[in-house]
């Protein structure tokens, strides 16, 4: 299973409800922390490319920290 395969399947899991997440950098440390309305929406949103970022600067250092 390749990187995108693996986002994809964490992303079906999420809920369609309002929820909170985290984005975190390289050494763990929390970046970002975002509010939804549907959570599933919004996180996808951050693999499509159809967000607007009102920190660019940050979107070199987060990754994806489903679980954690």
């Amino acid at each position: 299973m390749d990187y995108s395969d693996n986002i994809r399947n964490k992303l079906a899991l999420l809920p369609d409800l309002p929820g909170c997440y985290l984005m975190k950098n390289e050494e763990g440390t929390i970046i970002y922390v975002g509010k939804a309305k549907v959570l599933k929406n919004s996180v996808r949103s951050y693999f499509t490319g159809s967000h607007n970022w009102k920190n660019p600067s940050c979107v070199s250092t987060w990754r994806p920290c489903f679980g954690s």
